[in-house]
């Protein structure tokens, strides 16, 4: 679980970031953030459209999920990571495909310390042998 001091929770809160805030759009999430001189604190919404309680718990489940194995990775800012109703279409989307567009979007707000990784060669592919 997220430290309580790094979580929005009070609905101004969620007001204050929305109405101030710029937004990246990705095809599961949309990052509204705006930046702050220290601290960091992430809240994270999901629509009735996008299913049942469960099917919305789980998002918002794997969403803290990421965030939490990120510690000392994003900048300090307040942010909302709002889910995409039309990405609900098929069901909730899987944890790998919340990963990355969750590290683009905070990559492309500017808000990652560490840029993100490209994919190397498979181990045991002639690249990687010695």
């Amino acid at each position: 679980m997220l430290k309580k001091q790094n979580r929005l929770t009070k609905k101004g809160s969620f007001a204050y970031v929305y109405g101030k805030g710029r937004a990246v759009r990705t095809k599961t999430v949309t990052l509204v953030f705006v930046t702050a001189k220290s601290g960091m604190r992430i809240g994270f919404s999901v629509s009735n459209k996008a299913g049942n309680a469960v099917s919305r718990n789980k998002i918002k489940r794997r969403m803290r999920a990421i965030i939490r194995e990120m510690p000392g990775a994003v900048k300090p800012c307040q942010a909302v990571f709002a889910f995409n109703k039309a990405a609900a279409a098929d069901g909730p989307p899987t944890y790998k495909a919340l990963l990355a567009d969750m590290r683009y979007a905070l990559d492309k707000a500017g808000l990652l310390r560490i840029p993100t990784e490209k994919q190397g060669p498979v181990s045991g592919s002639p690249e990687t042998t010695t």
